[in-house]
């Protein structure tokens, strides 16, 4: 699996290919790609800004792939210690292709959301209507 060409700070490499570690490690054969949108592709990566990733799949993710993928990026994602915030959701392509609305994402994770992850919540597969905006960024 590789990463998409990036224009990143150094400090967040590191982070990226970590990232990459665990998708792989969870997710295997199972991912198509991991690829980064937002600021940090769009040249506009500030030292608070996250790292914004997308994960596409062959299939939806089981719920021990959910938990464990979740609590990988519990550890990797921080706004302190020298990390970045990580957003990065997961869609499975059988559900976007064909495409159908609203889309659903297979997995969300974002800062925004660590206490209730921390209290035990774990993403589920929900409709995400702004879906289309960010497949739109991504293949940009």
């Amino acid at each position: 699996m590789r990463v998409s060409p990036l224009a990143v700070h150094s400090g967040a490499v590191d982070q990226l290919r970590e990232i990459v570690r665990i998708v792989d490690a969870v997710l295997g054969s199972a991912a198509v790609g991991v690829y980064l949108h937002g600021s940090s592709v769009l040249g506009g990566l500030r030292p608070a800004s996250d790292l914004d990733l997308m994960v596409i799949t062959r299939r939806t993710m089981s719920d021990r792939e959910r938990a464990e993928l979740l609590g990988r990026l519990l550890a990797v994602s921080r706004s302190t210690d020298g990390m970045r915030p990580v957003e990065l959701v997961v869609v499975a392509r059988p559900e976007v292709c064909p495409w159908r609305f609203p889309p659903t994402g297979d997995f969300l994770y974002g800062e925004w959301l660590r206490s209730k992850f921390e209290s035990g919540a774990v993403p589920e597969p929900v409709p995400m209507p702004d879906l289309a905006l960010l497949i739109s960024m991504v293949v940009a």
